[in-house]
């Protein structure tokens, strides 16, 4: 007997899951974690790791829609709803006596028909202006249509009440390329509209030693030194075999280590720094030297914030400072080095590169009056030539830590929507209106088709796309069927509105998307469809699942196959 229908049931119970998260009238979902933690999201993508699924189906499933998750950045929960519904209108006509290869030959059939034919007609390019950008637009060099994209990605997430606030952050944290250059660094206190981007590089307070309270703790066009050695006083001898025959010999032997540790540290003042970061330790007798020189320094940095750091200030990672003074050593210079407590009991080292820093630094070591404290002047005193920053950080504040999770999940979608349009340059209206299209142009296609069996694959396709608009609409309470109708009159009358028409969650209504702002990455759209439809076309040709024991099942007791070594499930 074939496993098509358990399977068909897997699929659905995964969709019924994720259902009621879709959409702007979403609700959340509760997880309860192995650890006795609570995990609540709406991120279909963030479930889908968290659920233990044990069904190899649906396993296939939830791998591949999170695999549109890693390469779309959104559409993990309607490739589950979609592909679902496939399976479900696949095993009924197999059922019904088709086979499963002509049914998946079918749905890549309507796939290809689908984005050749009928994607292209509502699919429009960036560049033209979309709609008119909000009033609560913070960057007045963004595009309209980008941010468009990031509120219409922000409508089913819990920023959508401040949509207009962090829609045009993460279309100014889109424009940092590529992607990886962009942090989140989620700070616990306050309010979620206190978030910000920062050109730059933060991170929280590393280990600290005795001494660094009297070091400064705001520099403006601060010049820093990256090194990836220690700073610290170690007697040596005491991991060494040495041989002595005086007390003299032994005097000279740790004076000979002082004097080496001396240079190292005056070696570093003579490059003119202001900050010194070390991915290793820092000792308390440098941390009081480098004070004492109104140095700043950092040990203990983790190596991917050194990274960071490296590609921020446009500089390279010491290992070993020369002993020539002839060689140059690279310093990076940001336009002001502060440390900030935001209130939560952690302080945290922010370096800012804003449009103001110098993109490279000299061997000039600017006056102490210049550099150390307030930056009022910091505009007067700018580097010669403006840039904006390669690395940049989202600093996200909120109430609680699972607050700054989803606040995190969902800006990292919104970014990375905007990211897809502004790559790929082209756009489809949200609001399911691309499955109301789609599915009434298989319906037409499918009437012109002699052959049945064709035609019979084609409607089951179509309808299948209907669970979108149906979900999208039911999860704010309004009747689908209704919505449905009028779209498939629009269609049959040929009106030019007909493809841009889908569900306006507000009014809860049809209404044109063009109107309305609502778009989405047409990359986004024809990802969800392959994937979808993929996914579909596997679990329809899965016959059997057999369940493989261990290898070591004869040897091991209490491992024994059930039913010989191959066990059916």
């Amino acid at each position: 007997m074939s496993c098509l229908p358990s399977n068909s049931q897997a699929a659905s119970e995964l969709a019924r899951i994720l259902r009621g998260t879709y959409g702007p009238g979403g609700t959340d979902v509760a997880l309860s974690l192995p650890d006795g933690s609570m995990l609540i999201s709406n991120d279909g993508a963030t479930i889908l790791r968290n659920l233990d699924i044990v069904q190899p189906a649906a396993q296939l499933m939830a791998a591949l829609s999170c695999a549109q998750d890693s390469e779309a950045g959104d559409g993990t929960t309607g490739v589950v709803l979609f592909s679902s519904e496939l399976v479900h209108r696949g095993s009924e006509l197999v059922a019904l006596g088709l086979h499963p290869h002509v049914v998946s030959a079918g749905f890549q059939n309507c796939l290809e028909f689908a984005l050749e034919t009928c994607l292209p007609q509502v699919q429009r390019p960036l560049d033209e202006r979309c709609a008119q950008p909000h009033v609560g637009c913070r960057t007045a060099s963004c595009e309209p249509a980008a941010l468009d994209v990031a509120r219409t990605a922000l409508t089913s997430k819990t920023l959508h009440t401040h949509g207009d606030f962090f829609a045009s952050l993460a279309v100014r944290a889109a424009t940092i390329q590529p992607v990886g250059k962009v942090e989140c660094v989620c700070v616990s206190g306050g309010s979620v509209v206190d978030s910000d981007l920062i050109y730059g590089v933060v991170f929280r307070r590393p280990f600290v030693y005795a001494g660094f309270h009297q070091q400064p703790t705001r520099i403006a066009h601060a010049r820093v030194l990256l090194v990836n050695f220690e700073l610290e006083h170690k007697h040596q001898g005491e991991s060494s075999k040495l041989e002595i025959a005086t007390v003299d010999q032994y005097s000279g032997f740790c004076q000979a280590e002082w004097d080496a540790f001396q240079t190292q540290l005056n070696a570093v003042i003579a490059t003119n720094c202001h900050v010194v970061v070390s991915s290793q330790s820092i000792g308390d007798v440098a941390t009081q030297f480098f004070a004492a020189h109104g140095v700043r320094s950092l040990g203990r940095v983790p190596h991917a914030t050194m990274r960071r750091l490296e590609s921020a200030l446009s500089t390279q990672i010491v290992s070993a400072l020369p002993r020539s003074a002839l060689l140059r050593v690279p310093v990076g210079v940001c336009s002001e080095y502060r440390e900030v407590d935001f209130a939560c009991g952690d302080w945290y080292e922010m370096f800012l590169c804003d449009d103001a820093a110098p993109t490279s630094a000299g061997t000039h070591h600017a006056p102490a009056s210049d550099v150390v404290g307030a930056t009022a002047n910091a505009n007067a005193t700018a580097g010669p030539s403006p840039r904006r920053s390669r690395v940049a950080t989202l600093l996200l504040r909120g109430p609680a830590d699972c607050v700054l999770e989803e606040v995190e999940r969902s800006l990292h979608d919104a970014v990375c929507a905007v990211q897809r349009a502004l790559v790929h340059r082209a756009l489809v209206p949200g609001g399911a209106a691309v499955e109301l299209h789609l599915s009434a142009m298989l319906q037409r296609a499918a009437v012109t088709l002699t052959d049945a069996t064709r035609a019979a694959v084609m409607n089951a396709y179509a309808d299948a796309l209907l669970v979108i608009p149906r979900v999208l609409a039911e999860n704010v309470a309004v009747a689908p069927l209704p919505l449905i109708v009028e779209s498939n009159r629009a269609h049959r009358t040929a009106s030019p509105d007909a493809p841009w028409l889908g569900v306006d969650v507000a009014n809860k209504c049809l209404a044109d998307m063009r109107t309305l702002g609502v778009w989405e990455p047409a990359f986004v759209k024809r990802s969800l469809l392959q994937t979808a439809t993929q996914v579909a076309c596997r679990i329809l040709l899965i016959d059997e699942i057999v369940e493989v024991p261990p290898a070591n099942w004869r040897t091991q007791p209490g491992l024994e196959p059930e039913r010989g070594a191959l066990n059916p499930v």
